[in-house]
């Protein structure tokens, strides 16, 4: 029967050792509900540029070792679905420019199986969905690597300009609808950029 580890473990991939300690085998645990929970709280509650979300976001990642499904998981909870793709689109161009100098190192040039990597790998796309096989196959050092550059493409994604809340939106008492709407995106942003 198999009895739980004592001390609680919050990494979503785990190196088990076998009995005889010859191999280790990663089992993939997902992120817990509650740091999801957690890490969206604060991203809405204090903004993408607070220094308690930054700090509280590379600690949780830095603390375990994530795969390209666990990074897909809590970005699509930070963001909405079209800054997603737009996330998901730099993720794929940081890591195709990553994939050379993984190349380069002996400890990152090949999977666990022997097999080269691909970008299908670093992206746990394709035949790599699995998230049994994104645990185990891909080099520790590879995930690391990933992780990195997940976070690095969420940071340098900025809006262009100053977000204005829908809510700060006001028609006026004599303003038609159509008026309010009308003119092109730069003279709405100057004409509500004065409101509070």
């Amino acid at each position: 029967m198999h009895q739980p580890s004592p001390v609680p473990s919050v990494s979503p991939v785990v190196y088990k050792v076998s009995r005889g300690g010859h191999n280790v085998r990663a089992v993939h645990h997902p992120f817990s509900q509650a740091t999801i929970r957690d890490l969206c709280k604060a991203h809405r509650d204090y903004g993408r540029d607070s220094p308690y979300f930054r700090g509280l976001l590379r600690s949780d990642l830095e603390a375990a070792v994530v795969i390209p499904a666990d990074l897909r998981q809590l970005f699509s909870c930070l963001l909405d679905s079209t800054e997603f793709k737009l996330w998901e689109a730099a993720w794929r161009q940081l890591l195709r420019e990553a994939l050379p100098s993984l190349f380069a190192d002996p400890e990152t040039a090949i999977d666990e199986n022997g097999n080269a990597l691909t970008l299908e790998h670093l992206m746990g796309e394709g035949r790599w969905t699995d998230l049994t096989d994104q645990a185990s196959s891909i080099p520790t050092k590879a995930l690391q690597t990933i992780r990195e550059h997940a976070v690095t493409a969420f940071f340098s994604m900025v809006p262009d300009g100053p977000i204005i809340p829908y809510y700060k939106i006001v028609q006026g008492t004599k303003e038609a609808l159509l008026s309010l709407w009308s003119g092109s995106p730069e003279q709405l942003k100057s004409k509500y950029q004065k409101w509070p």
